[in-house]
């Protein structure tokens, strides 16, 4: 994972990431989101990891986040999995830690390339509230 930098007349609105393994000298994963620039919000997260390296992705997949929180002057964040991924407990446990919430299930709203349709899990979480438990975080950690 490297840093990024926003060039406002290519990336304004997108902006993708790798996550890079050099240990083996491959990507490992795939991270991209949408900004509503207007709004502040955050949507379209897309987060796809090709390896087992859980530990590397999931680092790196939060410095992508972080930065983004830090250096854009975002209100919200809206993503969604579909129901039965392994990941979805993952996500129903951040959604709790950072102060999100589970917007709602959408029934049969995704067709996959296995021809079946999906339940869609729908999540929001507050810029604020994120930077908020982070900083708690931080001065739980400062010792006395």
């Amino acid at each position: 994972y490297g840093d990024f930098k926003l060039d406002k007349t290519i990336a304004w609105n997108n902006i993708q990431c790798v996550s890079y393994d050099e240990e083996i000298g491959k990507v490992i994963g795939y991270m991209a989101v949408c900004i509503d620039r207007d709004a502040g919000n955050l949507t379209s997260l897309r987060i796809i990891n090709f390896s087992n390296n859980k530990e590397l992705f999931a680092a790196d997949l939060k410095k992508f986040l972080l930065r983004l929180i830090q250096r854009e002057d975002l209100n919200k964040i809206s993503f969604s999995v579909i129901v039965g991924n392994p990941i979805e407990n993952t996500y129903d446990k951040i959604i709790k830690k950072y102060g999100g919430r589970i917007v709602g299930i959408y029934e049969k709203d995704i067709k996959l390339n296995d021809g079946k349709i999906y339940d869609k899990k729908s999540y929001e979480i507050f810029t604020e509230e994120i930077r908020h438990r982070l900083r708690m975080r931080a001065w739980r950690k400062i010792e006395i």
